[in-house]
């Protein structure tokens, strides 16, 4: 089984915190899946494989739950598990694109998050 690098970008947003989490909450997402879907929206415009006339704020929200930790306190849990199932949740969770954490949430919740 391979094992899969994650791509990090640090990115200063100059004010812009507050509205970005705002506007993920409100699609129901995290904020680095609205940031993902946003870069890929632009990727796909730059490469004449999207809409040209494609809107950011045309970008669907997702219909999966996720925790959103805005005015939400949280807690940190830690859960053993067998190896199967701990990558099993990495996997859904990563092709969800939500937090583990987010996915077990929406699993409490009675929303099975979808790919």
């Amino acid at each position: 089984m391979g094992h899969h690098t994650r791509d990090r970008v640090t990115l200063e947003l100059r004010g812009l915190r507050e509205r970005l989490q705002a506007l993920a909450a409100s699609r129901q997402m995290t904020t680095s899946a609205l940031v993902r879907q946003m870069l890929m929206a632009l990727l796909d415009e730059e490469s004449g494989k999207g809409d040209t006339r494609r809107n950011f704020s045309a970008i669907p929200a997702t219909a999966t739950a996720t925790a959103t930790v805005i005015d939400t306190p949280v807690v940190k849990v830690t859960l053993r598990l067998p190896a199967s199932h701990a990558i099993a949740l990495a996997r859904r969770s990563r092709a969800a694109d939500v937090s583990q954490g987010a996915y077990v949430v929406g699993l409490i919740d009675g929303a099975s998050p979808s790919p």
